[in-house]
């Protein structure tokens, strides 16, 4: 493995010998790879090129800025693997370049926002947004289900359940999902497709019993950061084709039919969930007169603290009063 250390946003040269391992005799050899614990997953794999002199296979591929650690595994891809025994293989990545301020550990973020439950309260679902970079979480996998937590704006029409489950899922804009067989969770869009750091994308679980946690930036997602966002948590039954737990639902399901309906979400406003200085979120913090309401008045106050470090109305805490600012408390206008 070359360079060393490895460097996030750098590349990495992985040299495989494949003598007495599984891909021994392969006329193909892919590398199979990822970061941060398989947060990220990187697709397709990349192909390895064969040195007849050294009997080796080499391949050298980008990391991620924000990579802390680097995973691999090796394939023919047609099924056969080579995966270190079950261990893979993982590599400490140094410079790593960090998306946000919220901390991916498997721990729920104190700053985050619970928004929705099941039932009986058994899982929860958590979100939060630091200047435009989303957070969500909620009970991770481990039980003998895979878990889903889908993320809209606005929900779309039903489709097919992802990763082959059994039923529908109200159309949405992105999901971050937690295996319930392997210690393997990231973030999808629309068709399913992995977002691979696209959006800036990460995740992370802890020890069973914790929760599946990720961030991905709303300004790479949609464009630009919406006003009003839509969620929901979807446990299924781990092989394919299995069905949705209506009772696991965070929201609580509707009707139990084991499809995920547009009902079945919950809409938050973004400056609900969204963090500002000093604590709390910014419906409320965008009333810089505190007369009550978000209107022409705070307006004027932010603008008049344009390009400076007024705590009061730095409302995304980023040091500076500026366009990511207005956008809040546009997004809180008529609130409080």
């Amino acid at each position: 493995m070359t360079p060393s250390p490895l460097v996030a946003g750098g590349s990495a040269t992985v040299v495989y010998n494949p003598a007495g391992r599984p891909l021994a005799g392969a006329t193909t050899v892919r590398l199979h790879y990822g970061y941060n614990d398989w947060s990220q997953v990187a697709s397709p794999d990349a192909n390895m090129t064969w040195n007849a002199k050294t009997q080796r296979w080499t391949a050298t591929v980008p990391l991620s800025a924000s990579a802390s650690q680097f995973d691999f595994v090796f394939t023919n891809g047609a099924g056969v693997w080579d995966n270190n025994s079950g261990n893979d293989w993982h590599h400490p990545v140094t410079g790593t370049q960090g998306s946000s301020s919220w901390t991916l550990d498997g721990v729920r973020d104190a700053d985050a926002v619970e928004i929705a439950a099941n039932a009986a309260g058994t899982r929860r679902l958590w979100a939060g947004i630091k200047g435009t970079t989303l957070y969500v979480a909620s009970e991770d996998a481990g039980e003998g289900d895979d878990v889903f937590i889908f993320v809209a704006a606005p929900v779309g029409a039903q489709r097919s359940a992802p990763w082959a489950k059994a039923g529908q899922v109200a159309g949405w804009t992105a999901f971050l999902a937690d295996e319930n067989d392997n210690d393997y969770e990231g973030w999808f869009n629309q068709l399913g497709s992995s977002l691979v750091g696209g959006a800036a994308a990460a995740a992370a679980t802890g020890p069973n019993g914790g929760v599946v946690e990720g961030t991905v930036d709303l300004a790479g997602l949609f464009g630009v950061a919406p006003a009003q966002l839509s969620f929901a948590v979807g446990p299924y039954a781990t092989a394919n084709g299995g069905v949705l737990k209506p009772l696991g639902q965070a929201p609580a399901s509707v009707n139990g039919n084991g499809t995920l309906e547009a009902a079945e979400y919950v809409t938050v406003d973004a400056c609900a969930i969204t963090v500002v200085a000093g604590g709390g979120n910014a419906c409320c913090a965008a009333d810089l007169n505190g007369d009550g309401g978000v209107n022409a008045a705070d307006l004027s106050q932010l603008l008049a603290a344009w390009g400076s470090a007024n705590a009061a109305a730095d409302l995304d805490d980023n040091g500076s009063v500026g366009a990511s600012d207005l956008a809040i408390l546009l997004a809180a206008w008529g609130g409080c």
